[in-house]
């Protein structure tokens, strides 16, 4: 008998939204005590084939179309169900054939998962069994803030009107050449509206450095946070958060 699931994909390092995805549902999988295998995201075929034959379905989240669609077809091959998470917008890629490629991938597997409307949209045209889920897993164990965090975050409350956060990992840019996570345009936002306040985790600490190297003045109402943290125990303690990404499965989230 075939065992139930096995599942493909990174965990961090690095942190990022679709690592995190993977290792909160890795942890999700374990704690309900079900039936699973993770394997990364191996590219031995000769492995994939040996492994896949054992299971009755896969789970793939990557970001490359050509991978996924690799996947898809080895299931085929295999009689294996796919299961393709899509993180991302569905034909988000600036190139024909990576988004031809990627709704192959969409069409021929068992059961695709996308995070947006207007990506379910594109998709349900392709198989009738597309499902739309939130990409958002809550953690199983909460990490607590340091003192200094908890300190900005009690300032904030007590002498603005509302606090706001938004996230990243990393300062990225996309194929339209623009920041993907939308924070640069947030300073003079914040700048402007001064009596909200904004909290901005970037772990990475990039965004420090790029606002230093750019002369980008900081004001005070907007606090960023450089290293690591939880960013799940800021949403726990703010008013609004933003996600203004140019190229996630949620593109803006309020």
């Amino acid at each position: 008998m075939k065992n139930k699931i096995l599942i493909l994909g990174k965990i961090p390092p690095p942190i990022g939204g679709v690592t995190i995805h993977v290792q909160r549902l890795l942890s999700r999988l374990e704690s309900d005590a079900l039936s699973f295998k993770f394997l990364g995201s191996t590219k031995n075929i000769i492995l994939l084939i040996r492994e896949l034959k054992n299971f009755r379905a896969l789970h793939l989240h990557s970001s490359s179309p050509y991978y996924r669609l690799l996947i898809v077809l080895l299931g085929e091959f295999c009689n294996t169900k796919t299961i393709v998470t899509i993180h991302g917008d569905l034909g988000r890629f600036n190139s024909a054939f990576k988004n031809t490629v990627d709704s192959m991938a969409v069409r021929f597997c068992t059961l695709p998962i996308v995070l947006n409307k207007g990506s379910y949209d594109k998709a349900i045209k392709l198989n009738s069994k597309v499902k739309l889920i939130t990409a958002f897993i809550p953690p199983l164990n909460r990490l607590e803030l340091s003192t200094v965090i908890e300190d900005k975050l009690s300032s904030f409350s007590e002498n603005y009107q509302l606090t706001f956060s938004t996230n990243a990992f990393n300062r990225t840019i996309d194929k339209n050449g623009d920041e993907i996570y939308g924070i640069e345009m947030l300073i003079p936002l914040f700048t402007k509206h001064s009596d909200y306040a904004l909290i901005i985790s970037d772990p990475s600490g990039a965004y420090s450095e790029y606002f230093k190297d750019q002369n980008i003045t900081v004001p005070i109402n907007i606090h960023i946070i450089n290293y690591p943290h939880s960013y799940f125990e800021i949403l726990d303690r703010v008013d609004v958060s933003i996600r203004n990404t140019s190229t996630d499965g949620d593109p803006l989230s309020i």
